[in-house]
């Protein structure tokens, strides 16, 4: 269950990924590394929110390894790394909102 709701996470926001890369001049910012990205990187924070005590500490942790997941594979310049997390949690909200949105307000993965 967890794979299919990382691997939908991934589907949903690999061009938000992309589109943020390129905004932000990431080396790497081809359709293959973003899809791989995009799936490392919700894996990197969903382990790093289970080893946390959780509550909002767990959800930042979860959030600052998500965003070093996308800066590593990416390889985003370190002068807009900050940049890079604000755009592409902008996007992704975005992205899922309009999903929600599109779907009469419900999730597409059946929870």
């Amino acid at each position: 269950m967890l794979i299919t709701v990382i691997l939908f996470f991934a589907l949903v926001t690999l061009f938000p990924i992309k589109w943020a890369a390129a905004f932000t001049d990431g080396k790497n910012t081809g359709l293959a590394a973003c899809a791989l990205a995009s799936v490392l990187a919700p894996a990197l924070a969903v382990m790093t929110f289970r080893i946390s005590p959780g509550g909002f500490n767990g959800v930042v942790l979860a959030y600052l390894a998500m965003v070093a997941g996308y800066v590593s594979v990416l390889r985003i310049p370190a002068r807009s790394i900050v940049g890079f997390a604000v755009v592409v949690m902008a996007l992704q909200l975005a992205a899922i909102a309009a999903l929600i949105s599109f779907n009469n307000g419900r999730l597409v993965i059946g929870f």
